[in-house]
């Protein structure tokens, strides 16, 4: 909306879905948006908002991505996806997306564990945090330990962090633009170090492996 009172809807008819959306919907990096239901496949949807179209693109389900979870939220400053797991006890549900497929990280059990008989929920990320609440069992934060995709516009995808400490990603920019590769403990300005220069000579992606400074962040932004 322009000024902040018209709107116009896009609606976005999913080829592909049918009952995918029932309990959980987040949008992820880019025009893409999350769905899931209890008991259905996770789905990845790519949309074209000036089209007004969208299909699914990948579908997880059970064992990839278990059938007890229902309520998602999507982290896309850390590439990953939580869930609430309505199960026996009920818990929050953490994974890596940046490669695609769901890769489990962590959960964590909330506070008790009353019957939920609709499998509802909610989740937000915030600043180094997650927020779950599982329907009659509670509010929980967790803390979020993950290096930020820190891209100011400039898309990093596949992000890994590696046995080694070390960090990959793919960076796509402007073929032939030139780029700094930065680190930061606080995420302040004036906090950030350059890591490495480099230009897109030969197209327009280049995968980077180094080794995160201790602070935990890292970004990519245009060289002055």
């Amino acid at each position: 909306t322009g000024d902040g009172t018209q709107f116009t809807s896009t609606p976005l008819a999913v080829a592909g879905a049918a009952g995918n959306f029932g309990l959980g919907l987040a949008f992820g990096a880019g025009d893409v948006f999350w769905g899931n239901t209890q008991g259905g496949a996770l789905v990845r949807v790519d949309f074209d908002p000036g089209a007004g179209t969208a299909a699914v693109a990948e579908s997880f389900s059970d064992p990839e991505f278990p059938d007890s979870v229902g309520p998602i939220a999507v982290g896309t400053r850390y590439g990953l996806l939580a869930g609430v797991s309505n199960d026996n006890p009920d818990h929050i549900q953490i994974y890596d997306i940046t490669g695609g497929a769901p890769v489990l990280l962590d959960q964590e059990f909330l506070a008790t564990d009353f019957p939920n008989l609709n499998g509802t929920g909610s989740l937000a990320f915030g600043d180094g945090a997650l927020v779950g609440l599982g329907t009659n069992n509670g509010i929980t934060c967790l803390a979020i330990d993950a290096p930020e995709i820190e891209s100011g516009g400039i898309a990093i995808r596949d992000v890994q962090r590696l046995p080694s400490g070390h960090i990959r990603f793919t960076f796509h920019g402007e073929p032939g633009g030139r780029y700094v590769l930065q680190d930061s403990g606080n995420l302040e300005e004036g906090s950030w170090d350059d890591v490495q220069d480099f230009t897109l000579s030969n197209g327009p992606a280049q995968t980077f492996t180094f080794l995160l400074g201790s602070g935990g962040h890292f970004r990519v932004r245009e060289a002055e």
